[in-house]
């Protein structure tokens, strides 16, 4: 689930996106997300990228099939406006 808060400062010229400083860690995959390189790398990423957190977290949103709940700003106080709750099943992974 990834929690936006309605109310959210747009950047000009890009419609309806997000605007964050916060920077995160991405391999390949949609759930390969870190907040440093050597995280990723640690669990054997090759080639991670550093992008904008906002970015990185819808598309792990989509590549997960999860929810994305759009809150009023003023019903849930979030660090840098954005909430993000990552969880899953993985049907690979054993149980």
């Amino acid at each position: 689930m990834l929690v936006c808060p309605t109310g959210t400062t747009r950047r000009p010229g890009r419609f309806g996106a997000p605007e964050s400083s916060l920077r995160l860690w991405a391999g390949c995959r949609p759930t390969q997300l870190a907040l440093t390189e050597a995280e990723l790398v640690s669990f054997g990423v090759r080639a991670p990228r550093e992008e904008r957190a906002d970015e990185a977290l819808v598309r792990a949103l989509v590549g997960t099939g999860a929810e994305l709940v759009v809150v009023p700003e003023s019903a849930l106080r979030l660090s840098e406006g954005v909430g993000a709750l990552l969880w899953y099943t993985d049907p690979g992974a054993p149980s």
